[in-house]
């Protein structure tokens, strides 16, 4: 296994990100550099991980991008696989974060407020948390019902809304991070 690459990408509709780790389970994984995601730089990309001599073997996500470019990468002689995304293995606990989210973004489908009982437990935070907290609330619902208004899916709503949050969440826990000394 040692004479192998392995080159993992994250392709989107304009670039695609790269990542390679040679040689065996457990070795190094390095960020490799971003490439626009056009078929003559992808064939670049390929001819100078090849220069090596190693066996590349090529892995990706399947997305709205298509299989162009597993067909291409296989044209140019070498091994690839398109990964569907629920198949792709998470961290012990990281369904846990996952079900939150979506749990948290179904309760978008209500009206924003909150009770007297959440309103109790917030008193102890800080203000900007809170108001954080409160700007996140209320945009989550609007975009909630904006969504479903367009005749989105309730699958991508719930989704969105989640990768949303994801960001409200960060915020939060910027701000209530201890300065460092």
């Amino acid at each position: 296994m040692q004479d192998n690459t392995f080159v993992g990408l994250d392709v989107h509709k304009a670039t695609i990100s790269i990542a390679v780790a040679q040689g065996a389970r457990g070795g190094e994984v390095r960020h490799w550099g971003t490439v626009p995601h056009r078929p003559d730089q992808v064939r670049k990309l390929v001819e100078k991980l090849a220069a090596s001599g190693a066996r590349l073997r090529f892995c990706y996500e399947a997305g709205p991008c298509g299989c162009g470019l597993h067909r291409q990468i296989v044209e140019l002689g070498h091994d690839c696989i398109v990964v569907a995304p629920s198949l792709i293995p998470v961290k012990a606990g990281g369904g846990l974060a996952r079900r939150a989210l979506i749990e948290g973004a179904w309760s978008c489908r209500m009206q924003a407020r909150i009770s007297p009982k959440l309103l109790a437990r917030q008193e102890a935070l800080p203000q900007a948390v809170r108001d954080i907290a409160g700007k996140g609330q209320l945009r989550m619902c609007q975009r909630y019902r904006h969504l479903v208004a367009a005749g989105k899916a309730k699958v991508v709503v719930i989704t969105a809304i989640a990768r949303e949050m994801v960001s409200f969440i960060w915020a939060i826990a910027r701000t209530a991070e201890p300065a460092k000394a």
